[in-house]
This record gives structure tokens, C-alpha cells and sequence, in this order.
């Protein structure tokens, strides 16, 4: 996957494949990017953000940029899907849906994360990692405006402790292997 071969620091958004309807959720973490970019005009350079939004998002967007002067940052590249471990592995920032698989990855590839709930489990683990562990923040995915993004993402990637601290889970999580544990334990009982 060449996207994620950079030097800059990579910024990784997916709301998962089932929440990830809303264009407007996707329209003002871009323009949080593009606060960022105007913030600090190096991070145009030293930024790379990828973006998750799904076919059907992928699609509005397209209309959007053909049909007004609708433009997305140079340092942002929109996908439809996008392969999450190959990104994780590199990301500095992975701001997510916070479901409970999208959580794990993160602990496990070390990345600090910036949570947005929507449903189901994702409240519940966003609070495990924000609240709870320290592991990035959170916001409202439903009413966040792109200034107070951008400032979450600037707290993030800007702060070494959240680093720190989601590095020392990782490395537990790389020390279990949890697949390997679970097959070994029904291998017991079969």
C-alpha cells in the first residue's frame, strides 16, 4: 500500500464500515485538516491524512469537487476503503468510530487515538480509552465543530505522553497473542 510510504507524520481516519453514512462527519474532519494547514502552513508538508469514507461517500464527494469549487487539501487523500492494519502500523494518529475492533488495533499497533462514538459498543470503549486508560480523546461525532477537531488533533500528536502510555498497551497486547491463546484453550477442551 505506497499511500502510507511518507516521512510525514500520517493521520488515519475510518468511522468503521457501517457508520460511515454521514458526509457531514467526513466534510468537517477535512476542513479540521484544513485549519490545521492554515494554522501551520508546514503541515502541509509534514502531514499526510488519510480518510476512510466508503464508496457511496466517495461518490458525493467526486459530485462535490466536479460540480462547485469544493477542495480537499493536497495533504488529504479520500479512499473507499482502506487496508487499517497496513495504515495502523504506521500511523501517528488514528481517529476512529472507537468499535471494539477498531480499539484493539489501535492498542496493539500503538497508535493514540482520537475517538468519535456514534453507537452500539463504541461509547463504552472510547470511554475505556479515553477516561479510563489515557489514550487519546474524544469527541462528539454528531455535533463537533472542525475548530474543536482541530485542536484534538493537535493535542494528540503534540502531546508524548498519550504516545507513552498507548505504547506500554501495545506492548502487552504483543506479548499475549490472543488468537493463539483462545485456539489453544478450545485445542484443550475438544
Amino acid at each position: 500500500f505506497n499511500l502510507i510510504k511518507t516521512s510525514k507524520k500520517l493521520i488515519y481516519a475510518s468511522l468503521g464500515t457501517i457508520f460511515n453514512y454521514d458526509l457531514s462527519v467526513f466534510e468537517r474532519i477535512i476542513e479540521a485538516i484544513r485549519l490545521l494547514n492554515d494554522e501551520n502552513s508546514e503541515n502541509n508538508d509534514k502531514l499526510k491524512v488519510l480518510i476512510s469514507c466508503g464508496q457511496i461517500n466517495m461518490d458525493k464527494f467526486s459530485e462535490k469537487v466536479k460540480n462547485s469549487n469544493y477542495i480537499i487539501p493536497k495533504n488529504v487523500i479520500l479512499l473507499s476503503y482502506a487496508p487499517q492494519i497496513e495504515i495502523l502500523e504506521r500511523a501517528s494518529l488514528f481517529i476512529t468510530h472507537a468499535g471494539m475492533n477498531s480499539t484493539s488495533e489501535a492498542i496493539h499497533y500503538g497508535v493514540p487515538v482520537l475517538c468519535m462514538p456514534i453507537k452500539v459498543d463504541q461509547p463504552l470503549c472510547a470511554m475505556r480509552l479515553v477516561d479510563d486508560l489515557n489514550l487519546g480523546v474524544k469527541i462528539d461525532a454528531n455535533s463537533f465543530k472542525p475548530e474543536d477537531l482541530e485542536q484534538c488533533i493537535s493535542k494528540v500528536l503534540n502531546d508524548q505522553s498519550y504516545l507513552d502510555r498507548i505504547l506500554k498497551y501495545s506492548k502487552l497486547s504483543r506479548n499475549y497473542d490472543g488468537t493463539k491463546t483462545t485456539a489453544d484453550i478450545v485445542e484443550c477442551c475438544i
